[in-house]
């Protein structure tokens, strides 16, 4: 099982550092072509190139694997490819939640690029230009290394929290030791999940 759990994340932590390592080349291309109408394409303000706008973050979102919460009601979940998600009424809190369910929270969110919905489990993707700065990154931003492709010049890391996403991409986009910084999503439309 955690075997699997481990490949499972391995495959979609390398497809999202080459769709995120492509998507420089590509994305005239793919939105020339409208192959992803949903997602809003801005100007970055240090520099020219097109960047993926930020998905909106659903804080009071709670996701499970399909059918692994069966003593939820049903009516409460919606469908979003393998995972069933809900969206918590204002004033009840996503430990709220787990504490009355008796269930964990396993740090996925939902985000929305306008009516899209991916899935967000607080990784940020990082293309550096110089990997001795990695350590600075990981204590000036508060986030936490979990892999770095050395050879991509790639490096992930892990947000300690959903609170002050947009303030940290916004302060890493600024920081002159990073080329590009984009949060890390489960597109629950595109296999494997």
């Amino acid at each position: 099982m955690v075997t699997n759990l481990k490949k499972t994340y391995f495959s979609i932590l390398l497809f999202s550092i080459s769709n995120f390592i492509l998507s420089d080349q590509l994305q005239e291309k793919i939105v020339a072509k409208e192959l992803i109408p949903t997602i809003q394409i801005v100007k970055s303000q240090s520099n020219e190139n097109p960047v993926l706008a930020d998905p909106l973050i659903i804080n009071n979102s709670v996701i499970f694997r399909t059918k692994k919460e069966k003593s939820l009601s049903t009516v409460m979940k919606k469908n979003l490819g393998k995972y069933e998600y809900i969206i918590l009424e204002d004033g009840y809190s996503v430990s709220e939640f787990h504490s009355s369910n008796n269930t964990s929270d396993n740090g996925l969110r939902l985000a929305s690029f306008q009516s899209r919905y991916v899935i967000l489990d607080g990784t940020i993707l990082i293309k550096y230009l110089d990997s001795n700065e990695l350590a600075n990154i990981e204590k000036k931003h508060n986030v936490k290394l979990k892999a770095n492709l050395h050879n991509l010049q790639l490096a992930a890391f892990q947000l300690n929290s959903f609170e002050n996403v947009y303030s940290i991409l916004a302060a890493l986009r600024q920081d002159p030791t990073i080329s590009s910084v984009r949060l890390d999503y489960i597109d629950p439309d595109i296999i494997p999940q």
